[in-house]
């Protein structure tokens, strides 16, 4: 789906996502963030977490970061979404340190190594895998330790496939979980129990290609 599309679509929704997606079942979110929470352990750290949540919608993501061990004191959370109507409703949750309108589907406008854990939940359905956009999370992942997170619809998965892989033999990053296919939209009709979706956890490696070639 074209940006500007995704863009349109949003902001009409935006009013009643909340609504919608909890009636239908999605629980990507929280299981995801409950994985996070599990991996990084952030309670125990000294230094505040930097998260970017990638996608950030209505603070849906947020707020389950925030109540699965990413509290006020253990994470500074930057949101990003290309729907600035869902980023007002986002910035009312109060659950970002910082919001801004971002389009995905272009180079992130951050340093290399921004950030501990990049989030990415419900939102590569509408990006292509030529994007680059991993690539992107990869290169403003911590290396060495950066956690990437996302998920990907089961019908979607397979044309994901060839960049994930890619990404690994390159050295820019490596598995570390990878769910199984997990309730998507169960009590949505033209969902239900056919499409899926798979949660994935990468880690950003400590040396990557691009520096070899340097």
């Amino acid at each position: 789906m074209a940006p500007s599309k995704a863009k349109e679509l949003y902001d009409g929704w935006a009013d009643t996502y909340t609504r919608s997606v909890d009636d239908w079942g999605y629980e990507a979110p929280e299981r995801v963030a409950q994985i996070l929470e599990r991996l990084c352990e952030p309670q125990g750290r000294t230094v505040k977490l930097q998260i970017l949540d990638a996608g950030a919608g209505d603070g849906l993501t947020g707020g389950a970061l925030r109540q699965h061990g990413f509290a006020n004191y253990a994470a500074r959370i930057t949101g990003i979404d290309l729907s600035p109507r869902l980023l007002d409703i986002a910035r009312q949750r109060a659950v970002y340190d910082e919001l801004a309108e971002v389009d995905l589907s272009q180079p992130l406008a951050y340093e290399d190594e921004a950030f501990d854990v990049v989030n990415c939940i419900g939102v590569l359905s509408y990006l292509s895998a030529k994007s680059g956009v991993l690539r992107e999370f990869a290169r403003v992942s911590r290396r060495g330790s950066g956690l990437i997170a996302f998920t990907l619809r089961t019908d979607h998965a397979p044309a994901w496939a060839a960049e994930r892989q890619a990404l690994v033999d390159d050295g820019t990053w490596e598995l570390v979980e990878e769910s199984d296919p997990l309730p998507y939209l169960p009590h949505n009709p033209a969902y239900g129990t056919e499409i899926l979706v798979v949660a994935y956890v990468y880690r950003a490696k400590a040396s990557r290609a691009a520096d070899d070639d340097a």
